[in-house]
């Protein structure tokens, strides 16, 4: 199933639009590692613009998973499973 479609069998309110974009932006494959790095620090920077915190904690939260994935000499763009796992972790 794609990721897409995991997410439009779930409820989305608010903060999972919000998710929903964080999940975009990190499974775009035409984007290589470091501009990755650079679009998740940004949303993370908008998010906490917005105040809420505990969003913001859990972008936060996601955004280190990615990075641990990327230090575990991961290079692959991240797929639906991995993207899959994120939002397990967000929506829990």
């Amino acid at each position: 199933m794609e990721i897409k479609d995991e997410l439009k069998s779930k409820k989305i309110d608010k903060q999972g639009e919000i998710i929903k974009e964080f999940i975009k932006l990190i499974t775009e494959s035409d984007k290589s590692i470091n501009q990755n790095k650079k679009s998740i620090d940004e949303f993370i920077k908008k998010m906490e613009i917005n105040k809420n915190k505990n969003l913001v904690e859990d972008i936060k939260d996601a955004h280190k998973i990615v990075l641990s994935y990327f230090e575990d000499g991961n290079t692959a763009e991240i797929d639906d499973e991995l993207a899959k796992d994120f939002l397990e972790r967000l929506t829990k």
